[in-house]
């Protein structure tokens, strides 16, 4: 899985996760010289990596920690279900995703 934020000015940055038993090194090596984000195929230990990678980012602001994140889960997934009911899983916007997570943070 891969993660990457575009700015303004044209740079990039980028992560790559893989599974902490895999030995990705022997497939990717154009990431040769590059540490991937690894996790252990568990929910809590994705969202500790990326948070970790988002916290230390240029543009990073104070923002939920993967606690305050996991604790809201349950509730998102909720909204997640309910919005798979209405629009059916492939063709739901992605603009409802955002505005569910949006929602289930302001409401916490």
């Amino acid at each position: 899985m891969a993660i990457a934020k575009r700015y303004q000015d044209g740079r990039h940055d980028w992560a790559v996760l893989v599974p902490s038993d895999h030995s990705y090194i022997k497939f990717v090596s154009d990431l040769g010289g590059f540490d991937p984000l690894t996790h252990d195929g568990t929910i809590e230990s994705v969202v500790r990596a990326v948070l970790s990678w988002l916290a230390i980012r240029p543009t990073a602001v104070p923002g939920v920690t993967p606690k305050e994140l996991l604790d809201l889960l349950p509730t998102y997934e909720d909204k997640v279900f309910r919005l798979v009911e209405t629009w059916g899983e492939a063709s739901m916007p992605w603009r409802e995703l955002v505005r569910a997570a949006i929602e289930t943070v302001a409401s916490s």
